[in-house]
């Protein structure tokens, strides 16, 4: 197409009158200060979920600080154990409100250190939450903690729960079986 063709066509006005917008810059927002966490927060927190299941010996920190692989290593003071999603909401909305960082924790067997605390972050580990919720045979659902191990769900379905059966953890995933 010829230049004097291009200009005869319809939509070139269009495009020469368009302005050119630029794109305002984006504003630099600062992140905002970690809290640290204090022997009050660890008072609380361990009041949520007990204080058998507020880890904070050293030597038992050991497996929250690192991975199955002993490849990444954390440096946490404290892991926490909750045994319930309210549980869960109360220590998120603690650590939220004064600022001091989580790291999730489920099996610990991931191959790239995603649940290893990076420096002194509250470990949240769901080992605790691994109780069948409810079942519906006639629909073929099952509401599972996080933590419920996928083979003990694969033994269930053999022993005679419904051939399709939609799982719906309590977590960030899906899984469809």
């Amino acid at each position: 197409v010829s230049v004097q063709a291009y200009h005869r066509m319809p939509f070139a006005g269009m495009l020469r009158r368009q302005a050119v917008r630029r794109v305002p810059r984006a504003r630099s927002f600062s992140t905002p200060q970690r809290g640290a966490l204090s022997e009050l927060d660890v008072q609380h927190l361990a009041s949520i979920v007990g204080p058998s299941n507020a880890v904070t010996d050293a030597d038992a920190l050991e497996q929250y600080n690192t991975d199955w692989m002993r490849k990444y290593r954390g440096n946490s003071k404290l892991a926490l154990r909750p045994s319930s999603t309210a549980e869960v909401s109360a220590i998120l909305a603690h650590c939220n409100e004064r600022r001091i960082p989580v790291v999730p924790q489920g099996g610990n067997t991931g191959l790239v250190g995603g649940s290893v605390p990076v420096d002194d972050e509250v470990v949240l580990s769901l080992s605790r939450m691994n109780r069948v919720l409810s079942l519906d045979e006639h629909a073929g659902n099952l509401a599972l903690h996080a933590k419920v191990v996928h083979g003990d769900v694969q033994l269930a379905r053999r022993l005679g729960f419904a051939r399709q059966m939609a799982i719906k953890e309590l977590g960030p995933h899906r899984l469809d079986v």
